[in-house]
């Protein structure tokens, strides 16, 4: 009889903001979207260190950015390809999954 049972760790969370603003400039009209990490909420921020690393690509890695309504999200690697030959991971997409969590 197991008095302590294990608890499956889950991995650590980057929550993340995703806020849509529309405005308009010289006669233009506007609409940028905003992604940010929630410091306090976020265990690893591994957000930034990829922002980092790939500036603007970081926009294309993340999918279906501009369906995703304003709100929290845990952002989540997918989709990952392996190199045939080591099988180490070489490319990978990124996810928005609504955080269930308290929001702010």
């Amino acid at each position: 009889m197991n008095l302590f049972p294990c608890k499956k760790e889950s991995e650590p969370k980057c929550i993340v903001r995703v806020r849509t603003s529309c405005y308009v400039t010289s006669g233009k009209l506007c609409k940028s979207k905003e992604v940010y990490t929630l410091k306090r909420k976020t265990e690893i921020d591994w957000f930034n260190e990829e922002l980092n690393m790939l500036g603007g690509e970081l926009w294309e890695r993340i999918l279906d950015l501009d369906l995703i309504e304003d709100g929290l999200y845990i952002l989540q690697a997918c989709n990952f390809s392996k190199d045939y030959e080591t099988g180490v991971i070489d490319d990978y997409d990124l996810k928005l999954v609504p955080y269930e969590g308290d929001s702010l």
